[in-house]
């Protein structure tokens, strides 16, 4: 339920939901790894389309009840089709509750790409999580746009996607 994750890259700063973000502008560090069959998942980097990545950890509450809001939203529109959704399982304790972060997203039907972070959780370290869920809003070239943790409700997912620059 983990996967070895390679950063390449700077660590982005912890992220810190008071005042400016020290990351919006930043090049985020190019994750490296694999899905939980061992397809590989880059996250970061320059690419055709905009992300928005989450971090999620299949024991926290708060991530139980995002995760559905988050497909919800993704099959409304709310989250559109041309914004890569990402989601970073993190956090993989088996002796927590919800385990295995597979099944419990499977379940959720998350409808895009999944990375398995590492046991040491460093993906999520070099993107500044700070708390669970957390988010991070990637320009198609790479740069952060924003980032948020806890719950958001839709107003603040539609914030992260108007965040983004549309690629030309």
């Amino acid at each position: 339920q983990t996967q070895p994750v390679t950063i390449d890259g700077a660590a982005l700063p912890r992220h810190d939901d008071n005042g400016d973000d020290a990351a919006v502008g930043e090049t985020a560090p190019t994750l490296r790894g694999s899905d939980f069959t061992g397809e590989a998942v880059t996250v970061g980097g320059p690419s055709d389309q905009p992300s928005i990545v989450v971090f999620a950890a299949h024991w926290c509450p708060h991530c139980q009840a995002e995760v559905p809001r988050l497909v919800e939203w993704r099959a409304d529109g709310t989250i559109p089709e041309d914004v890569r959704l990402v989601a970073v399982a993190t956090g993989t304790d088996e002796n927590q509750p919800n385990y295995p972060p597979q099944d419990w997203l499977e379940g959720e039907d998350w409808p895009d790409d999944v990375l398995a972070d590492s046991p040491g959780s460093d993906a999520a370290e070099a993107y500044g999580l700070d708390a669970y869920p957390y988010f991070v809003a990637l320009n198609a070239d790479g740069t952060v746009a924003a980032r948020g943790s806890g719950e958001l409700d839709q107003q603040g997912i539609e914030d992260l996607v108007a965040s983004l620059e549309q690629p030309q």
